[in-house]
């Protein structure tokens, strides 16, 4: 296929140097831990990043007698850990229709290219926050509920499912599709508790919808680096030894309770009992309306703070309160050390362009195509130094 006017070269150019930059701001100002965190793009063996994390203190502190003989010598106790990066991808196309029509007119091959990658930028950066936030160990976009063979499916909540989504109804401990649940895609949402599939499932408790193929596959977020149970980057705080390896966590025991400032306070305490300093607080819109009728009703100046990349938040003794769209499930609020947390980056949101082309003709079919990959993993170093304020009535 000729193009004339504007030629690949060029419109690689384009995407690279005029769209890549839009693109990664988009999808920084979604979310605010993700627009803060560090990023380390150096601690990695081939395609696994390693974590050195402080498991112990010095226990060689001995008190004596004049000329008494010291105690033994201690020293600081580190563990290293490897795991895995995560892969996110985001595709875009033209058709040869659409590079036909445009043709002689940079400008309006310019157009096309700006549709689709704004789309791109958006849906990703929507993923990838969504991923940070809430997901579990296995990836999962929400719970099913009891579906009695039905097309329509009960689910804890449909906030990240979308129309035209392909999805995965699988068991949540093995990743296994249940029977008609294997790539389907999701025809309707008629409810923030059901959605409704082609062909009929029946599903239990122990299901969980997922996006095609992205069971296990998919960033860990905070929801699992901030918990005091389970398993997270490959240690289970279960096991002896691994004590330091769990968030402080607040809760009533699944009651939901009325969020109080000694709460909150409770779970700053928390962390700096473990030498944890917080920087950041992060919650829904809901519980962050709560926060703000504590103020109101003691009377107490709202300190709005302004954060970088254009996010706003409420100050409690100073520490930012953001609110973030994709925090599930509601009724939290997580104490943050930033500090304690890096954005392990094999490679930024870029390009695939290995062979020096972004562009590519898709073998079979009248078309180009671009390839966005995003290579990363959250790690926290020290979970302790974090908590999670569970159960709050919204």
């Amino acid at each position: 296929m000729a193009i004339t006017g504007a030629t690949l070269t060029s419109l690689d150019a384009a995407l690279k140097y005029d769209y890549l930059p839009v693109i990664r701001e988009q999808v920084t100002k979604r979310n605010a831990l993700y627009a803060r965190l560090r990023r380390n793009t150096e601690d990695f063996y081939g395609k696994e990043a390693y974590m050195v994390h402080h498991t112990g203190r010095n226990v060689g502190i001995s008190a004596r007698a004049e000329n008494g003989a010291l105690g033994a010598a201690g020293k600081q106790a580190y563990a290293k850990i490897t795991f895995p990066t995560k892969y996110n991808y985001a595709r875009i196309s033209l058709t040869g229709q659409t590079i036909k029509a445009c043709k002689n007119r940079m400008g309006a091959y310019l157009k096309a290219l700006e549709s689709e990658t704004k789309g791109a930028a958006r849906d990703l950066k929507r993923d990838i926050s969504r991923q940070l936030m809430y997901g579990g160990t296995t990836g999962a976009l929400t719970t099913c509920g009891v579906t009695d063979d039905s097309t329509t499916v009960v689910v804890d909540t449909t906030k990240f499912l979308q129309v035209g989504m392909i999805v995965d109804i699988a068991t949540t401990s093995t990743g296994v599709a249940i029977t008609n649940g294997d790539s389907v895609t999701v025809a309707t949402i008629p409810s923030s508790t059901t959605f409704t599939v082609a062909t009929a499932v029946t599903t239990a408790a122990t299901h969980s919808v997922y996006r095609e193929d992205n069971y296990n596959n998919e960033i860990t977020g905070i929801d699992v680096a901030i918990d005091s149970t389970g398993t997270y980057l490959g240690l289970n705080r279960a096991t002896a030894g691994n004590e330091y390896w769990k968030a402080q966590q607040i809760d009533n025991n699944g009651t939901p309770t009325a969020l109080t400032l000694d709460l909150m306070q409770q779970a700053c305490d928390l962390c700096e009992q473990q030498d944890g300093e917080i920087s950041i607080i992060l919650t829904n819109h809901a519980v962050r309306r709560k926060y703000l009728a504590l103020l109101q009703a003691k009377q107490e100046i709202v300190n709005k703070m302004k954060l970088d990349f254009g996010f706003t938040a409420i100050g409690y003794n100073g520490i930012p309160v953001v609110a973030d769209p994709d925090l599930w499930p509601g009724g939290r609020m997580y104490f943050i050390d930033e500090d304690t947390f890096s954005l392990y980056e094999l490679s930024q949101i870029e390009w695939a362009d290995e062979d020096g082309h972004i562009l590519k003709w898709v073998t079979g079919y009248d078309g180009y195509e671009a390839l966005l990959v995003y290579y990363s993993e959250l790690g926290c170093e020290a979970p302790r130094k974090n908590c999670v304020l569970e159960d709050i009535t919204e």
